[in-house]
């Protein structure tokens, strides 16, 4: 039998498993037959038997054309150095347009949609999640989390014969569903990738006849509309251009954490010419209210006193920003005294989050998202806040350091530390203050069957997010301390034992409450020991209330502040609950 009888369509017997786009309009047989001979360039392979380009056949009184091409190639044995000797190869593309989608089947060669992407579009990841949601059970599922925290687990794969029922829910509403392998009754198990617009059929092998058979199943399954519950609690990034015309940016946030971090971590300084740094932090610190641009509907602008604040610009596929705020300070490295703009270091590092007019919109880390549960989770971070009168007279975190000497023994009453130490430690057998140093948290209380880490943060009264960005980052950064093992808190606490005081050359003693440091060791590892131990994370802010809260989540508008509010505090309660640990808000009243 001649080759080109052998590689012909007729004689495919392929795996259903392709990537699929919307077709707005048919391909035209010269685009296909160019697209092809690009693809065939693009790995340097030959052609094996002839090209189909568009052949035309009828399914169920709809006109279907497949192109098709066979190849080899001839890569190199990667066992061995470059050249010394080749393999032979075969691959194939297969493309399958029917009822305004194309399917695309290949094997020896990636990146055929590149070569198309003028005349294709992605199938809404929404639509791909929740294929067969009506009747699917999951049994395996793969998520990226949506954290804020650079120490929290990124990706989690879970399996079981029905996850609805053998899944742990906390952290749902932070995960992002990137890959998930379903079963619908009697029928075999299909694989999603919403990415990249990947299904997979199980069952046998099978031709160019049964491959159109499974793109009108799919093709239905798209039309139907149908939901995941299941899916539904999870988080969905979504494409820039699914973003509808009506929402639009309100708010942007500037993450100072992950400049902080950013800063120790390469040890480089900040520097400007006349500038001062606390004056730069107080700038960027706050959420900027962002307005349209009169001369470019893809840009939002920031601006008071005259003069431009910040810069939020529509890309392809993401936002950027320029934050001229920052204008004439650099990041430094001392090593070689390279320099890197800061009004840019945000933008490249995608180190800001934006609002927009519908809470349900959320960008991060690079990334637009949406979740159905914003007001549930605002009412989620209503329920952690505990009102608590003496923050309301508080002037500062740790009072007038400067002026504290060998005989000082307390914090500053008028403090957060202060403040802490005489009410809030009363529901411990022990209170330290782990501030400083290597510090797991501002304070740990502990009792035998309970252990609280404090992070202490004060700021004028608002509802916006500025104030809490580097306290959710330090704690969520100390989430790794929680359910310590008993000899690592023992060598915590005995280092605190032969250095007793908060700082050399200061009075205030480490050991705020308890008898002596062996009592408090012996309790902190009987914790340690403890399965039915509480184990509780908590932020002690100034710079919130409750019934400023309230009141703010009851407006008809919700403001810009409040909106990078609640998604930064339900990310941290979030991330508490995936560590077994109870998140609480300290706040004024």
């Amino acid at each position: 039998m001649p080759t080109s009888i052998k590689a012909q369509s007729s004689q495919l017997l392929i795996s259903p498993a392709a990537k699929f786009f919307a077709l707005p309009k048919e391909l035209s047989a010269s685009f296909v037959r160019v697209s092809l001979k690009e693809i065939l360039e693009a790995v340097n392979a030959k052609r094996v038997g002839a090209m189909e380009v568009r052949v035309k056949k009828n399914f169920n009184g709809n006109s279907v054309y497949h192109s098709y091409v066979c190849f080899k190639y001839n890569p190199p044995v990667t066992f061995l150095r470059h050249g010394a000797l080749q393999e032979t190869r075969y691959g194939f593309v297969l493309m399958i347009e029917f009822r305004g989608f194309l399917g695309l089947f290949t094997r020896g060669v990636s990146g055929v949609e590149a070569a198309i992407k003028s005349k294709i579009k992605p199938i809404s990841r929404d639509k791909l999640t929740h294929l067969w949601g009506d009747t699917a059970r999951y049994q395996k599922l793969s998520t990226k989390r949506m954290t804020l925290g650079t120490t929290d687990l990124r990706g989690v794969r879970f399996e079981a014969d029905d996850l609805q029922t053998s899944m742990p829910a906390a952290g749902a509403g932070r995960s992002i569903p990137t890959a998930f392998q379903l079963v619908v009754p009697g029928e075999p198990t299909r694989s999603i990738t919403p990415s990249t617009g990947r299904v997979q059929k199980g069952g046998d092998r099978c031709g160019v006849s049964d491959l159109v058979e499974f793109m009108d199943e799919l093709i239905d399954e798209i039309s139907s509309g149908h939901s995941s519950p299941f899916l539904s609690a999870f988080s969905l990034p979504i494409a820039i251009s699914d973003l509808p015309a009506n929402v639009y940016p309100t708010g942007l946030l500037l993450d100072l954490a992950k400049l902080e971090e950013c800063i120790e971590e390469k040890d480089l300084t900040l520097e400007h010419a006349t500038d001062k740094q606390a004056d730069l932090e107080q700038r960027l610190s706050v959420v900027f209210e962002l307005n349209p641009d009169a001369t470019n509907l893809k840009r939002w602008i920031a601006e008071g006193q005259g003069a431009l604040h910040v810069q939020l610009k529509r890309l392809t596929n993401r936002f950027g920003t320029t934050v001229d705020s920052a204008s004439g300070w650099n990041l430094v490295d001392p090593s070689d005294n390279t320099r890197r703009p800061l009004s840019s270091w945000f933008g490249s590092e995608d180190a800001f989050s934006v609002s927009f007019s519908d809470p349900q919109f959320f960008y991060a880390t690079g990334s637009l998202y949406r979740r159905s549960s914003f007001l549930q989770d605002a009412a989620l971070v209503q329920r952690l806040l505990h009102a608590h009168a003496p923050l309301d007279h508080a002037t500062s975190e740790k009072g007038p350091v400067e002026t504290y000497t060998n005989a000082t023994t307390k914090f500053d009453p008028t403090s957060i530390f202060g403040i802490v130490e005489d009410s809030l430690a009363a529901n411990y057998s022990h209170f330290v203050c782990t501030d400083l140093n290597d510090e797991w948290a501002d304070y740990l209380g502990i009792s035998p069957n309970q252990v609280t880490f404090f992070h202490c943060k004060h700021g004028d009264a608002t509802t916006g997010a500025s104030a809490f960005h580097v306290a959710v980052a330090q704690a969520l950064k100390n989430l790794s301390r929680v359910k310590f093992e008993p000899q690592q808190i023992a060598d915590k606490l005995l280092s605190y034992k032969t250095a007793p005081n908060w700082q050399e050359n200061k009075g205030i003693q480490r050991l705020v409450r308890g008898a002596d440091w062996s009592t408090a060791i012996s309790d902190a590892q009987a914790a340690a020991a403890n399965p039915t131990a509480v184990w509780q994370v908590a932020l002690v802010a100034t710079a919130l209330s409750l019934s400023g809260f309230e009141s703010a989540m009851k407006k008809p508008v919700l403001s810009p502040y409040f909106i990078q509010l609640v998604w930064l505090l339900s990310s941290f309660a979030s991330a508490c609950k995936e560590r077994d640990a109870q998140p609480a808000i300290y706040c004024c009243s």
